[in-house]
């Protein structure tokens, strides 16, 4: 850095302090203009960059550099990224004094295949490199909507650009002129495309006018093109800036908030316009320097226009470098005679008057004849610009040879006399029209020109699976030695890519016709069908840095494989066509990418980037106007229905709005309205079924990120573990597998996603931490909940943490002893990989115990047409809602008061107090009533789906209701056997799943999670379908639990007792047929159908929620009667459900090893093993299995300081479940004896144990 040297302060001790002494010289590596700061030279990048935030990154950087070899064990260096330090302060303030220095930034263009260097002062590279490719999508744009003339000029004006002699050897502007829709703003918008970040909007309205103060504001970066699509020049009151701007003439800038500064403008004018320009007279520059451009009026068709544009940014390399071409050819003189005639025919009087009376002026004449043979012209044409005479001869002088202030011709003097009349001009030339491309995208049954391009390429066959089959380390095959039309995987050379389209028709099936139709937009090259036979692959060699490459188009239209790393080509030749892979270098999408014009937005990326350069003052200068230019952007993000969610910028955007110095208020105000997210959700993009399956998990610490994935059906040593990856390594697991996590919906997927944006170790830590410790659902991004296949957690019918299914399931377990908030010691990093890996098999083995829960997912998805990685509240709402977003109308809220008299409701009461029936609370849920006791012949009569009927009786979802009550219908038919009838439902879509009984039940089992969530949702504490803000009560809840309280009075008044209700089951002692008969019969006329279950030959009921039971009777649905059965006990609650309390008083079998494990879990700090005699500890974590041993262990739980025992532990030592098996330990049962004691004095509370278990 030019601008700094080496400073230190010694101190006491002798070391020294360094810092950067800042320097007012010349600078090249800082660039100032008006007291504002442009740019700093990045050496790291070789590019300047204009981001005021980097300013302390590239400086401690270099000072880093010029201070290495200096430096001393305990010397220290100040950084100026620490604001406390000052330098970053007395920066500002140098910018602010001194003058402006610094080279001309970005005077050239940088294609994406050049170096940049210091000396090109770019900040930035073009997306794309010249090439000599043919561009066969602007020669039909360009020759249908412009005529050969005209083409030329186009080519010409674009060609001076890329040559570079626009700014010193041309000064033409262009105006396109013609009326709507004539093809103006095509042309205009490619040129944007061409020389995007070259360009600057500006107001060729403003330029013209002399009250317009800021009209160069837009030239304050000195750009090479600026474009007026819509420009007015028809009333031009002042030409002089746009006569500066064209003959680049230095031009005092004034921007707003800014002083004023130099610059010589470079900046060629491009205007559409549907007004002719006002050119004022010959003289004028105007008339010297306009090229009018004017369209042929001819339209290209608008299924053909869509398909050339889509396929214009695939050839700007060519179009640049033929306009090039163009330019070299005529030279740059070639249109210095051009002048606008037809502009002077339409604007000028003067003009017209001459042209009309060109045979008479061009024999001579003298100033008064003309003049009134002016008036004359002026009367009979309606003219009203009549000029005096003095006027009308400096006007006249433009267009004449000659003139004299007297002159004697034939003996008569005359007296201001005109002669030889000027000819003309005339510019005539002709331009060459390409011939219309031929259709390329022809695919059919043939050899493979692909395959001989990569034949000496590694190549394997698929598994059935579909993964590699062996390791690619292994590989010796090629593929020339393999049969191309069976599944197999190939490596391809590091710049070969693959577009795949995968688009879907209207009824959700993948469609070959819309992927030709897509593809067909793009540059010919090879194709071939996909491995599925519907979507299509387009193959390119691209030419630009493939790193850079985002892996899905922002519109979901195609994605983009780059293979690189150890990835492999997965194909299966079954149809091609019959070129050869082209090459492309522009046209992609590409990450971070900042694409917002004034039509068009396009991602979330883009929407971040716009508000963090907002936020460091990029855009304008004052809080208050990027505060406006924050709102502008997010309202029209939301104009374009985009979906987005920055609300974890929320944060950032407060703190920016509150240092505004005079507008705070209007600041904050603006913050507090900003649309930090869409109103649509995000929907979840469908992840191609050729992917394999592969299961993953992350870890994060301060200093490390790793992530651990395996395929499916791959042996456990072939996992992968990625050591600190790069984006693009991320990227790449995104793009080329199916990924499948534990919980990852909420956490991993949000993780790895902040990678793929460039986040640091230390910024993912930060990230997780907020996710996690911080429970901000603000730090998570919309887009990244649905990024992957699917998540176990979310499908899981039984919700359990991964590490309780791990022991559940006799998994190893696998705890790790390190802070996450700590950085991981060097020689602790592969212990965070082995935990890793141990959650990611761990991840897969739970996936299979748990396949039928995925494969009731995967019917939801089919029937609802999301993906499965939609969580089922989503599904649930599809399946009854379909795409009506707003139900707030819908939903029907019915008065309680009026179908049970005597039901208050009051809103304003104690929670447990709000609901009054009969003189008696009632609750907010459920109803429970406990008689506690023992009892015999106890009746169990339950109401088969009762929170469901009461939302078809209440018709709680209005005309959506009927939706509902078909899935309750279809349950009921599949448990009937008529699968025939269930088939014939859902518009004919449950034919599939009915063909066998298997499927059937599963078909029962996904609607059954569907039917057990609409009630949830209903009270869900967040905004939902279901949910109706006027349903206060839970009025479906409160209908079942007002029902129980008809149903209890009703009962008793037959002269039974009702010893339990539960909810939606009551429990009726010595009950005989006849009263069961007529609770069915009372239910019915609710609506509820009673199903009697079950009798209990003996019944204890301990308290409202805990029993023990003996069955005697059980209803049989195949014989329809009921049955004896085997006595069989039954037990409800924790209590009683300890295996060993189960089996030592009531079923009497026999206890195994397995009974005897306690699980134990704590939620702050972490489980460990102490023994007090050597004070050693060993580390447990959070979750494990113990058994109670004599002589073994303290179980413990430590948070920070504090050490307690784990809850139920007190008194008893402990070994670990598997130390059993190799330590001679012994099972400490007086534990469980306690255990068997307090259950047994639990019941005999009620009676005498022995008569309750007698026979």
């Amino acid at each position: 850095m030019d601008f700094i040297r080496v400073a230190f302060k010694e101190n006491r001790d002798g070391t020294k302090e360094y810092y950067p002494a800042l320097q007012a010289v010349d600078s090249k590596d800082l660039v100032i203009r008006g007291g504002q700061f442009v740019a700093i030279w990045d050496e790291v990048t070789g590019l300047y960059s204009r981001k005021l935030s980097h300013i302390p990154v590239v400086i401690d950087r270099s000072f880093e550099t010029m201070v290495r070899e200096k430096l001393k064990p305990g010397d220290t260096v100040r950084k100026v990224r620490v604001f406390d330090n000052q330098i970053y302060s007395r920066l500002m303030g140098l910018i602010r004094q001194i003058g402006d220095i610094g080279p001309d930034l970005d005077r050239r263009i940088v294609y994406a295949d050049e170096t940049p260097t210091k000396g090109m002062a770019a900040t930035f590279k073009m997306d794309y490199s010249l090439n000599a490719n043919p561009c066969p999508a602007w020669n039909e744009l360009v020759n249908t909507l412009y005529s050969p003339e005209e083409r030329i000029k186009i080519e010409w004006a674009i060609g001076s650009i890329f040559a570079g002699s626009s700014i010193d050897e041309v000064q033409k502007f262009y105006v396109f002129f013609g009326p709507p829709g004539s093809g103006k703003s095509t042309i205009l918008n490619i040129i944007e495309m061409l020389f995007e970040g070259h360009t600057s909007h500006f107001s060729a309205y403003d330029m013209g006018r002399g009250d317009s103060q800021f009209s160069l504001e837009p030239f304050s970066r000195n750009p090479l093109v600026a474009i007026d699509q819509d420009g007015d020049l028809s009333r031009i009151e002042l030409n002089k800036n746009l006569n500066s701007i064209v003959s680049h003439d230095k031009v005092l800038i004034n921007a707003k908030g800014k002083n004023l500064f130099e610059i010589k403008p470079r900046a060629t004018l491009f205007v559409g316009t549907n007004e002719p320009i006002k050119i004022s007279n010959r003289k004028s520059g105007l008339f010297r320097r306009l090229v009018d451009i004017q369209p042929t009026g001819k339209l290209v068709p608008e299924v053909t226009y869509h398909r050339l544009m889509n396929q214009i940014p695939f050839e700007l390399g060519a179009i640049a470098t033929h306009c090039q071409n163009v330019f070299e050819s005529y030279g740059p003189t070639f249109l210095s005679s051009y002048r606008s005639t037809d502009m002077m025919y339409r604007t000028n009087d003067i003009f017209n008057f001459v042209q009309d009376h060109r045979l008479l002026l061009s024999k001579g004449i003298t100033l008064k004849q003309a003049h009134k043979l002016y008036l004359d012209w002026c009367e009979e044409t309606e003219t009203r610009n009549i000029y005096k005479q003095f006027q009308f001869r400096d006007l006249l002088m433009d267009y004449f040879e000659t003139f004299h202030d007297q002159i004697m011709l034939d003996t008569v003097r005359y007296r201001s006399y005109f002669e030889n009349l000027k000819p003309l001009e005339v510019f005539d030339f002709n331009g060459d029209i390409m011939p219309p491309p031929r259709s390329w995208l022809e695919l059919r049954e043939q050899a493979s020109l692909l395959d001989d391009e990569l034949k000496n390429e590694p190549a394997q066959y698929a598994t059935k699976k579909g993964t590699p089959s062996k390791a690619w380390d292994s590989v010796t095959s090629k593929l020339r030695d393999l049969d191309t039309s069976t599944e197999h995987y190939t490596k391809v050379p590091d710049k070969h890519i693959v577009i795949d389209f995968d688009l879907k028709d209207q009824h959700g099936k993948k469609s070959l016709d819309r992927n030709r139709e897509e593809a067909s937009k793009w540059p010919p090259t090879y194709a071939e069908v996909s491995r599925s036979g519907q979507g299509i692959h387009l193959h390119y060699n691209y030419d630009g840095d493939i790193s850079r490459l985002a892996p899905v188009d922002i519109h979901g239209k195609f994605e983009v494989k780059t293979l690189l790393g150890g990835s492999g080509l997965r194909r299966k030749l079954t149809q091609c066509n019959d070129l050869e892979v082209a090459t492309i270098s522009s046209g992609l999408p590409l990450k971070g990418d900042v694409v917002i014009s004034k039509k068009t937005m396009a991602g979330e990326n883009s929407l971040r980037e716009l508000i963090i350069r907002a936020l460091n003052k990029e855009i304008n200068a004052g809080t208050k106007s990027n505060m406006d230019f924050i709102e502008k952007v997010l309202r029209d993000a939301q104009a374009q229905e985009m979906v987005y969610d920055v609300t974890d910028m929320w944060d950032d955007i407060l703190q920016f709005a509150m240092q505004s110095t005079n507008q705070r208020s209007v600041s904050l105000e603006i913050a507090n309205r900003l649309p930090l997210k869409s109103e649509k959700e995000h929907q979840a993009e469908h992840i191609g079924d050729d992917k394999p399956v592969a299961y993953f998990d992350c870890e994060v610490f301060p200093n490390l990120f790793v992530i651990g994935w395996i395929y499916e059906d791959a042996p456990d040593e072939q996992l992968v573990k990625m050591l600190n990856p790069t984006p693009q390594e991320v990227e790449n697991l995104f793009e080329s597998l199916r990924l499948v996590g534990f919980n990852n919906r909420l956490y991993d997927n949000h993780i790895l996603w902040a990678r793929t944006l460039g986040y640091s170790n230390e910024e993912l830590y930060n990230l997780s931490k907020r996710i996690i410790s911080d429970n901000d659902r603000r730090a998570t991004f919309g887009a990244a909940y649905s990024a992957t296949y699917a998540d176990i957690y979310d499908y899981a019918s039984e919700k359990k943490s991964l590490k309780q299914w791990e022991i559940e399931l006799g998994l190893p377990h696998k705890e790790l002893d390190l802070p996450w908030d700590e950085p991981v010691p060097e020689d602790r990093v592969e212990d965070v990989l082995d935990y890793m890996g141990n959650d990611v098999l761990a991840t897969r083995a739970v996936a299979k115990a748990r396949s039928g829960d995925f494969r009731a997912r995967q019917i939801l998805a089919d029937l609802s047409g999301l993906e499965i990685i939609n969580t089922t509240r989503q599904h649930t709402e599809q399946l009854i809602f379909g795409d009506k977003k707003d139900t707030s109308r819908d939903l029907v809220y019915t008065d309680l008061h009026e179908m049970f008299p005597g039901y208050k409701f009051n809103k304003f009461a104690p929670n447990k107090e709000k609901s009054t029936y009969k003189g008696e609370i009632i609750g907010e849920g459920g109803l429970v009533r406990a008689t506690p006791g023992m009892y015999t012949e106890v009746a169990v009569l339950d109401v088969a789906s009762m929170h469901p009927t009461s939302i078809v009786e209440l018709n709680l979802f209005g005309e959506y209701t009927d939706k509902f009550k078909e899935l309750l219908d279809i349950r009921l038919l599949i448990k009937a056997g008529k699968l025939d009838e269930v088939a014939k439902l859902f518009d004919g879509r449950l034919a599939p799943y009915v063909s066998n009984p298997d499927e059937a039940k599963m078909l029962s089992f996904a609607l059954k999670i569907v039917i057990n969530t609409v009630y949830g949702l209903t009270v869900a504490s967040f905004p939902n379908r279901f949910r109706d803000e006027n349903n206060l009560d839970n009025i479906v809840a409160k209908r079942g639990a007002l029902f129980m309280m008809d149903l209890k009075e009703f009962i008793e008044g037959q002269g039974y007792q009702v010893v339990h209700i539960k909810t939606d089951s009551v429990k009726i002692p010595n009950a005989t047929p006849d009263i069961i008969d007529q609770v069915i019969e009372f239910g019915a006329k609710y609506g509820y159908t009673f199903e009697h279950e079950s009798t209990y030959e003996r019944f204890c009921l301990v308290n409202q929620a805990v029993y023990i039971a003996r069955r005697g009777m059980q209803w049989s649905v195949k014989d329809n009667q009921w049955e004896t059965t085997e006595r069989v006990w039954e037990a409800v609650g924790a209590q009683f459900q300890h295996p060993v309390v189960f089996k030592t008083l009531f079923s009497k079998e026999e206890l195994t090893d397995a009974d005897y494990i306690e699980l134990k879990r704590v939620t702050k700090g972490a489980m460990y093993l102490l023994d007090p005699e050597n004070d050693y500890k060993q580390f447990i974590g959070r979750f494990g299995a113990f058994v109670p041993v004599i002589n073994g262990r303290e179980l413990v739980r430590i948070d920070g300081d504090k050490i307690h025992a784990v809850t139920g532990t007190k008194g008893y030592t402990w070994a670990l479940d598997g130390e059993l098996d190799h330590k001679e330990l012994e099972i400490d049962v007086s534990y469980f004896k306690v255990l068997v004691d307090e259950a047994l004095r639990a019941v005999e509370e009620f009676g005498s144990y022995a008569e309750f278990i007698s026979e």
